[in-house]
């Protein structure tokens, strides 16, 4: 985690509270984005932003900002006729209007820049992306927020589907923003935003390392990391997405192991199982961690469904202020959202997130992961 990213996410929150006392500034013409929401071309698969990064063609970033150029506008489009289809009520949520006037902004910015001929056209272009990829850091909180607040006012139904396809949506629009930056200044091993050797368990000492000072602020311990199976595995993938993910995951082991067992001297180890094949990546995470009943099954998945308590919103704030944007995404502890969240990144490839609790002694959570190396023509970034 930075040091900066507690700081710099604050102030966005800042900017967005200062945002929520008016209605959305940037207001777009409905039949504008309806247009624009249908024109989106063929969204590129995973093995055409490879090709792109490792392309020697000079001309390859102009050619690949033209596109973004033309695609960006349609997919923020869409995300805004989603938001105008929503309950009038809703719609007026405070934070659903800071994300509106967010995307709005950025669909008219990039209505409004002119065609990218040259180099310096898209080195001005790619600075926009980066302003953007900034300043949108804190929409999964805002989307977090509003789902609290909106709960009884409308179906927990239409409210899911909203902020799965806007998550899903961002995911795709993020991972073009940043490959198209990465490609700037290209990092040995990687393709873009894509890594060659993403090792599961170097990944989890950086997250192990990451909750600790959580637990220690709040537990004054933490429960030890055990890693067995395929240790030594590596898949291509993207870093950051696991990074989210399993950060989500330990943070919920090391407390509920913490919690389970208080009065214990020492804390039972957690473990992290990897099992490698040719196609995918399979990650269990298993806590004594007490479990929950299994008529809380569906409920885990509910976006502001939580299991810190009310009067704890201390460690949920602290939780959250620690690791919102670690690794480059927000982290959003008491609000309902991890869990759920967590999942739409680990299907957007084609992956899933399973969990299987044991009430009275703890879970197993199985996260499968495809190598996308092996999947990349079939992959979409949509």
């Amino acid at each position: 985690l930075g040091r900066t990213a507690v700081p710099r996410l604050l102030a966005h929150c800042g900017a967005a509270r200062a945002l929520h006392t008016a209605p959305p500034r940037h207001l777009v013409d409905p039949r504008l984005l309806a247009r624009a929401a249908a024109q989106g071309e063929r969204p590129p698969t995973v093995r055409d932003l490879v090709e792109f990064s490792r392309s020697q063609d000079s001309r390859r970033l102009i050619r690949s900002a033209q596109y973004l150029h033309r695609e960006l506008p349609s997919r923020l489009a869409a995300c805004l006729v989603r938001y105008n289809q929503l309950p009038f009520i809703v719609g007026c949520n405070p934070h659903l209007q800071t994300i509106y006037s967010m995307y709005a902004d950025a669909f008219s910015k990039l209505q409004a820049f002119p065609q990218i001929l040259t180099a310096a056209d898209e080195e001005r272009f790619a600075a926009l992306l980066g302003n953007f990829i900034d300043h949108h850091m804190v929409v999964p909180h805002l989307l977090a927020s509003a789902c609290q607040e909106c709960r009884g006012v409308v179906s927990k139904e239409v409210l899911g589907d909203f902020i799965t396809n806007i998550l899903r949506s961002r995911v795709g629009i993020r991972l073009l923003l940043e490959h198209q930056v990465a490609c700037h200044s290209p990092m040995p091993g990687y393709d873009g935003v894509i890594a060659q050797r993403v090792s599961p368990a170097k990944i989890s000492q950086l997250v192990e390392d990451i909750v600790q000072p959580m637990m220690l602020r709040k537990f004054g311990r933490w429960p030890r990391v055990v890693i067995d199976g395929d240790v030594d595995a590596t898949f291509v993938f993207m870093p950051a997405h696991l990074e989210y993910v399993l950060q989500e995951l330990y943070k919920n082991a090391f407390r509920a192991t913490a919690e389970y067992h208080r009065a214990a001297a020492t804390l039972p180890d957690v473990r992290l199982t990897v099992c490698a094949n040719d196609s995918y990546i399979t990650l269990r995470v298993s806590d004594q961690g007490g479990g929950y009943p299994a008529s809380l099954h569906p409920k885990i998945w509910e976006y502001s469904y939580t299991s810190i308590v009310p009067d704890d919103d201390e460690n949920a704030s602290m939780f959250s202020a620690l690791t919102d944007d670690a690794p480059r995404m927000g982290v959003l502890a008491g609000l309902g959202f991890g869990l759920p969240m967590s999942r739409v990144y680990a299907e957007y490839f084609g992956g899933a997130l399973d969990i299987v609790g044991m009430h009275g002694y703890g879970s197993d959570v199985h996260l499968r992961l495809n190598r996308l190396d092996v999947h990349a023509g079939s992959l979409l970034v949509s």
